[in-house]
């Protein structure tokens, strides 16, 4: 879906999708408002590069609000959701995920098993778990690279990265302005090397 203003996802399976780049079951880009509500990712692939499950573009605003991501798979970047600013656009103003689950998802190569937020001014993660996400670098379940983080009664629980840089988050100081956990619970998430 390309240069929408409002994308709304609500009770709603997506499984077994495949596609070579970009995003095995979703793809959207410039797009003004998206809320994914009460929905399911479930085994879905990107066997070359980006997202396993959902590609997300030049979006302002995104809400994921119950809704769980389960063994998808990329072979570089993300098995779970990548989410960046296009080129000629400004940063993603806010994400917010509450509620949600990041289970079982795998970056083969590089990057993250859950979600890769390339860009974005804020993200707040509110009772969410990732449990089991593996990948090969930078977060076993989350990489950040945005400005402002706050993490709340969250679970990272057996995320494993394979290589460098973090075992269940890894975010990138030099681009985090505040960065607030709270009562969430990091537990037997394993790395590499760092």
């Amino acid at each position: 879906v390309k240069r929408s203003k409002i994308i709304f996802i609500t009770q709603s399976k997506f499984t077994f999708n495949t596609a070579a780049a970009c995003a095995g079951a979703f793809y959207l880009e410039r797009n003004e408002l998206l809320t994914i509500r009460n929905s399911t990712f479930i085994k879905n692939a990107a066997t070359m590069e980006r997202a396993g499950a959902f590609y997300i573009e030049g979006s302002t605003k995104i809400f994921i609000m119950q809704s769980h991501f389960l063994h998808n798979t990329a072979e570089t970047y993300v098995g779970g959701v990548y989410i960046k600013k296009a080129k000629d656009t400004k940063p993603v103003t806010v994400t917010i995920i509450k509620e949600s689950h990041f289970i079982g998802n795998l970056g083969k190569t590089d990057y993250t098993g859950g979600i890769y937020f390339k860009d974005g001014l804020l993200v707040v993660i509110i009772n969410s778990k990732f449990i089991n996400n593996k990948a090969a670098s930078y977060g076993g379940a989350i990489s950040l690279e945005v400005k402002d983080i706050k993490i709340i009664k969250t679970l990272f629980a057996k995320n494993t990265c394979t290589g460098n840089y973090g075992t269940g988050l890894y975010a990138d100081g030099r681009k985090i302005g505040i960065m607030i956990l709270s009562n969430s619970i990091f537990l037997y998430n394993n790395a590499g090397q760092r």
